[in-house]
């Protein structure tokens, strides 16, 4: 069995990605891949009828996972390799991952405050989205790989209720496809939970 070395290099207009087989992203000669940012976030919540309960969809403005053979590209991709630390890049799970960049350990990169609403019986909350029991994966339904969806433990999980601000940072350690860290200063966002 070969040893899979996922390394990723700008290369000749592509972008080549070392593994069992070589598989190319082309690039276009004249494309400047810029840093990704958070563009905005949406706050979901169990009370209006949330698929997925209390949950965040955090917006970045590239794609984070780009499907390739044979192995996605993506932030935290090393673990492809079983890579300790893969998950520090990982904007969620990781879809070839061997434990290091799963949902929970890719939640630790969201950092959550909590200020409660008016009316609300939320608790104040400042720590991670990990903290708070909960996942990172790429969002089921984007065909554009831009979302990440912040998931609670379970459905039913009350962290927030309609009112309340949600205010997210993303760690600078998250990278994107083609290995740029996300641009510190638009790494936050904050919205009402709705």
């Amino acid at each position: 069995m070969k040893k899979v070395y996922a390394i990723s290099a700008i290369l000749a207009g592509s972008l080549l990605t070392l593994g069992t087989a070589l598989s190319f992203v082309p690039l276009s000669a004249n494309e400047v891949v810029d840093a990704p940012e958070v563009e905005r976030v949406f706050v979901e919540t169990g009370e209006n009828n949330s698929v997925h309960g209390d949950s965040i969809l955090v917006v970045y403005s590239t794609p984070m996972l780009i499907l390739a053979q044979p192995y996605p590209l993506a932030g935290g991709m090393q673990d492809v390799n079983n890579v300790p630390g893969s998950e520090l890049e990982a904007p969620a799970e990781y879809p070839a991952h061997h434990g290091n960049a799963n949902g929970q350990k890719a939640a630790h990169n969201y950092q959550i405050r909590i200020t409660p609403g008016p009316y609300s019986r939320t608790q104040f909350f400042e720590g991670t989205w990990a903290d708070l029991g909960g996942e990172a994966i790429y969002h089921p339904s984007d065909q554009t790989k831009k979302i990440v969806l912040l998931v609670p433990p379970q459905p039913s999980s009350k962290l927030f209720e309609p009112g309340d601000q949600i205010e997210i940072t993303v760690a600078t350690t998250v990278k994107s496809p083609h290995g740029q860290a996300i641009k510190a200063g638009k790494n936050k966002a904050r919205e009402i939970a709705s």
